[in-house]
């Protein structure tokens, strides 16, 4: 199986407004298409605001990429509960046609099937902690908790 060549990002350390500035230029670079700011971002914007600003942006990649993952995987559950659903179908319309044609064995295995994708999945185990009240996962107790 090829492998992607990605570029890695560049690591910025985020309590120095050296990095701070550095995140924040990149930011413009690659993900908004600017550089008209390359100036104003190295000479004049204030380090702890950019420091700021680039741990606020991480904290949103952070919560993106988390919903991501859930997403994608209620994703492949609906995928699993429709395979099932067709095959579940499948097996009733046998059993229309001819009760005596399907065994006693394939109807409990497709109910085992059935019930085991229903099962409720486990959550996520959630290892942000909010720097603001220093509660685990997002808990919206506090400013620092809600991104808005």
């Amino acid at each position: 199986m090829p492998t992607e060549s990605k570029i890695a990002a560049p690591e910025f350390n985020l309590s120095d407004a050296d990095g701070g500035r550095g995140y924040i230029a990149h930011l413009f670079k690659t993900v908004l298409r600017r550089h008209d700011y390359r100036q104003y971002i190295t000479e004049r914007l204030a380090g702890d605001f950019a420091c700021t600003l680039a741990q606020h942006f991480e904290d949103i990649k952070a919560r993106e990429m988390a919903l991501q993952q859930r997403l994608t995987a209620a994703d492949e559950r609906a995928d699993v509960l429709e395979g099932l659903l067709l095959q579940t179908n499948e097996l009733l319309y046998a059993i229309q046609g001819d009760p005596g044609a399907v065994p006693s064995s394939s109807i409990d295995a497709m109910r085992g099937e059935v019930f085991t994708a229903l099962k409720p999945a486990e959550h996520a185990k959630d290892e942000h902690v909010c720097t603001g009240c220093g509660s685990k996962g997002w808990t919206a107790n506090c400013k620092e908790c809600v991104p808005y």
